[in-house]
């Protein structure tokens, strides 16, 4: 993860040592009471439905699970911000307005550590409203470029988030 140091001016977008917060972007279009994904497992209880529903495994069957190392922090802004568009195009909204403004947020993410402000150059910041539909996208897109597009697909394929189960 990068980071550059930011000196603010006394017109900054600070107050009270806060940063201004635009996460309810994704709130405007809608992507926190939507489900994106259906492969997305929403809670344990979800995963066990899904899992009881596909039924006695044969023998052999191989179970993976994997989890993106720091995938909010590691995200591209520019793989992030086309995974968005392609979702966002979906939806009627006006795409290249929501994009700005995610930009903006991805851009214009500072914070505080050892009494010296940075700005987080690469992923989305840990703890704001928008980094999980954010990462969301980012997955899902990754997975129908990638997952999806091959001959031989897995039996059954779930995700929350980072943690991938694979059989």
């Amino acid at each position: 993860m990068r980071y550059a140091t930011f000196a603010p001016n006394r017109s900054s977008t600070f107050r009270h040592n806060r940063p201004i917060s635009l996460d309810s972007t994704f709130e405007i279009v809608g992507f926190r009471k939507t489900r994106l994904d259906p492969k997305k497992v929403k809670d344990k209880t979800d995963l066990l439905n899904k899992l009881a529903a596909i039924g006695p495994l044969q023998e052999g069957t191989i179970l993976a699970t994997m989890d993106m190392e720091s995938l909010y922090s590691n995200i591209p802004h520019q793989n992030g911000l086309n995974a968005c568009k392609v979702f966002i195009e979906n939806t009627g909204t006006d795409t290249d307005s929501v994009v700005k403004l995610i930009k903006f947020i991805l851009t214009h993410n500072y914070f505080e550590f050892d009494s010296k402000i940075y700005l987080q150059e690469t992923g989305t910041a840990m703890g704001s409203k928008m980094a999980p539909q954010y990462a969301n996208l980012f997955m899902a897109k990754l997975e129908s470029d990638f997952l999806f597009s091959r001959p031989i697909r897995p039996l059954a394929y779930y995700r929350y988030i980072d943690v991938i189960l694979i059989i």
